[in-house]
């Protein structure tokens, strides 16, 4: 085998980014996004970072204890729709955000 370059490979990253981080395009060339991490298991903590035509856009969450920490990164001039566990999706614009929730 001469390359890794096999979609075998590449639907691993693809899992990670959209199960695990949550980065979805919500239309082609992530001009709109849909964040909507999977969260469950013993797993505490996820970080995707995903560079996109625009910039780049992170999903980084993390359980301390019985809190949830999700910290968000939006490029400029993208619009984006997060979905905290347990509550309806939230239009958020570019720029830093950030979401705590007891008991997730």
């Amino acid at each position: 085998m001469n390359s890794f370059n096999h979609y075998a490979f590449g639907s691993v990253g693809e899992w990670l980014f959209q199960s695990l981080a949550g980065i979805r395009p919500a239309k082609p060339g992530f001009k709109e996004i849909i964040l909507k991490p999977s969260i469950g298991g013993n797993l505490k903590y996820a970080k995707g970072i995903y560079n996109t035509l625009y910039g780049k856009v992170v999903s980084q969450w993390q359980i301390k204890g019985d809190k949830f920490i999700w910290n968000i990164e939006i490029p400029p001039n993208v619009r984006a729709v997060a979905f905290v566990p347990g509550k309806n999706g939230q239009e958020i614009g570019s720029g830093r955000h950030r979401f705590e929730l007891s008991n997730p």
